[in-house]
């Protein structure tokens, strides 16, 4: 990913886990022959639907386990559909777990979504997005950010770091600058400790404040 081409990719990486699997089946089938015919060849590429083929091998072989490894990927691709259709209190939620590169090595990040909905979509000027990323020199990080309209405020979560403040006052001037290209205009930017915000680790952990865990 990068400033250019980060967004389409991030959107390529969920189409190809098969996020909207269900979907785009649905939409194939008012295709021509030889678009239907392209569809259902990159369909075929996603994740979701090599993990069916695998799972029907298995059954084929009468090796099928409803609490396998497969099954349970499967089931937690098919959570994530539903959850994002669902949500609570008429809220969509996205929960993501990726791997960036840093200096060639994968970084694990954890990424957390609210806001309400806009139509069939998420309200992108309205939302809440949690992310935590573990870094090499700081250790865990976590920003948990509130979009509304073109204003943006956010805290920085650490564990003991006490110089956060001065760190993070070094790079606020590029940072503003950054997020006004985008369009953005960073309003608060505030600093906790990590552990002490218990909600912030269960929106990352897909527990909403309706008691709802969309992990299990």
């Amino acid at each position: 990913m990068s400033k250019e081409n980060g967004a389409e990719k991030f959107v390529e990486c969920l189409r190809k886990l098969g996020l909207n699997y269900e979907q785009r089946l649905q939409q194939m089938l008012k295709l021509d022959s030889q678009a239907k015919e392209v569809e259902k060849n990159s369909l075929k590429e996603t994740f979701k639907f090599k993990l069916l083929e695998a799972i029907q091998h298995q059954e084929g072989q009468g090796l099928h386990d409803p609490d396998g490894p497969l099954a349970h990927l499967l089931q937690k691709i098919t959570g994530q559909q539903l959850w994002f259709k669902t949500g609570v209190l008429d809220n969509a939620f996205m929960l993501l777990h990726i791997p960036l590169l840093n200096q060639g090595q994968p970084v694990p990040v954890r990424i957390a979504i609210e806001s309400a909905r806009k139509g069939s979509k998420m309200d992108e000027q309205h939302c809440r997005v949690a992310i935590q990323i573990e870094t090499e020199q700081l250790g865990d990080i976590g920003i948990d950010a509130f979009f509304d309209q073109d204003s943006l405020t956010f805290r920085v979560l650490t564990r003991n770091l006490p110089f956060l403040p001065q760190l993070i006052e070094a790079v606020i001037p590029e940072t503003r600058a950054e997020f006004s290209k985008l369009g953005f205009n960073v309003a608060k930017v505030e600093t906790g400790d990590l552990d002490q915000n218990i909600e912030f680790q269960n929106f990352l952990r897909g527990i909403r404040r309706s008691g709802v865990d969309v992990q299990r």
